[in-house]
């Protein structure tokens, strides 16, 4: 409960909508409508559906598993988001300043939520043995 506190202070704080990427160049709002978005739509699917329902197959586990895939998905999301920016802010040598939020950055965290998931399959799968 602190931790989801932290997160949304943390948001509130340093968390702004990358408006000047839409509003710059009509060509890329077109890229991204029809390319890129999709890909997002199907990525966040995978992740929120498909890891949650490939974690049935455990008979103990069956809707537990499903509920904690999505806890951990959207915690994991969330952090994702706030941790990939600030290190590319220090790995660049730049002050820590706002968190931009587009399709890239949201694309990215659907993976790195995946990469947690992946790993509480895991863990999931030998403890239960």
């Amino acid at each position: 409960m602190l931790c989801q506190a932290i997160i949304i202070v943390l948001y509130g704080i340093f968390v702004r909508f990358d408006e000047t990427s839409l509003t710059a160049n009509p060509e890329k709002v077109q890229l991204q409508v029809t390319k890129v978005y999709p890909f997002f739509q199907d990525v966040h699917v995978m992740i929120y559906v498909g890891f949650g329902f490939l974690m049935c197959f455990i008979k103990t586990h069956c809707w537990t598993s499903i509920g904690y895939n999505f806890i951990i998905a959207a915690f994991s999301f969330q952090l994702a988001i706030l941790w990939l920016s600030f290190f590319h802010q220090v790995r660049h040598g730049h002050h820590l300043t706002d968190v931009f939020i587009n399709l890239e950055s949201l694309i990215a965290a659907d993976f790195c939520a995946a990469a947690v998931l992946i790993t509480f399959g895991a863990i999931l799968g030998r403890v239960s043995i």
